[in-house]
């Protein structure tokens, strides 16, 4: 008798243990599987710095300098303001603008993932990053992975267009005065440089 108890007891342990490790691809991982990530992996967000690493001279466009140019670099830093603290207020707000989810979910890059889903040194303050736009680049932003296009596309680089901006740039935004993709665009236009 003691040595079924025994072997029911480690079937139920192993049967747990198998349950409670997390597999790729799970529903329980946000970005884990998903048409834009064909491979099922676990793609974690590695912020501006990582980009550029590649992306910030003429070879690339100069793409970094593009960005810091943007309002979206300067995203989080506009939630300091006087006026951010206006809005929080009149939306009644209990919370400052710069730890407002709601705030957040626009102004900074991957806002309500889990703390796993982020580099150690990602750091939110530096606003809409490249991340917002082309996805988690923990997999896809590996240089070898980088001078093909589709081999960047299997490993999860998303490709922005109108609907990924329309996330924020909508009329539940508080601030929101109308958007226009094919203008928003001009003003962010980052394209590599010809080759």
């Amino acid at each position: 008798m003691r040595i079924r108890t025994l072997a029911i007891a480690t079937t139920l342990v192993a049967a747990v243990l198998v349950l409670a490790v997390p597999r790729r691809g799970s529903s329980d991982e946000p970005n884990a599987a998903s048409s834009s990530n064909p491979e099922n992996l676990v793609m974690r967000y590695v912020g501006v710095d990582a980009c550029a690493s590649c992306h910030k001279g003429k070879f690339t466009g100069n793409q970094i300098a593009v960005w810091q140019e943007s309002a979206h670099a300067h995203a989080y830093q506009s939630l300091e303001t006087d006026a951010a603290a206006a809005v929080a207020k009149k939306l009644g707000l209990d919370q400052e603008p710069t730890e407002s989810g709601l705030c957040l979910s626009c102004h900074t890059t991957g806002a309500g993932e889990l703390k796993s889903k982020f580099d150690e040194d990602f750091d939110r303050k530096l606003g809409v990053q490249c991340e917002a736009c082309h996805g988690p680049g923990s997999e896809y932003s590996k240089g070898q992975h980088m001078f093909k296009k589709e081999k960047a596309l299997a490993m999860g680089l998303q490709v922005g267009d109108a609907a990924t901006c329309k996330r924020c740039h909508n009329a539940e935004s508080p601030t929101f005065k109308g958007f226009d993709y094919a203008t928003a665009m001009k003003k962010i236009s980052h394209p590599l440089a010809p080759r």
